[in-house]
C-alpha cells in the first residue's frame, strides 16, 4: 500500500481510503471517506487532502484522482452501482 494513505488516515479525522487503480499507475483514484467533511464544499475537502500528500505531490507522487465522501455519501454510491 502506498506510504501516503497512513498519512491521511492519521491527519483526517475518522477517515479511511479505498484506492483504484494500480500502484504507480497515472490513473489512480483515491476514495477519502471521513464524516470530517460535514459541511465542508468539496473543493475545501480536496484542499484538506492535498495539503496532507503535499510533500508527497513535491517527491514521488505525480498524479492522483482524489473523490472525497462522508460516510453517508459513500454508503449512497456504493448503493447505485
Amino acid at each position: 500500500m502506498e506510504k501516503w494513505v497512513k498519512e491521511i488516515v492519521e491527519s483526517i479525522d475518522q477517515s479511511r481510503v479505498v484506492l483504484e487503480g494500480q500502484e504507480g499507475s497515472c490513473s489512480r483514484i483515491c476514495k477519502v471517506i471521513s464524516n470530517s467533511f460535514n459541511d465542508m464544499s468539496l473543493l475545501k475537502r480536496h484542499r484538506a487532502v492535498k495539503k496532507v500528500l503535499e510533500k508527497h505531490f513535491a517527491e514521488s507522487l505525480h498524479a492522483l484522482s482524489i473523490q472525497t465522501y462522508t460516510e453517508e455519501e459513500w454508503e449512497n454510491a456504493r448503493a447505485d452501482k
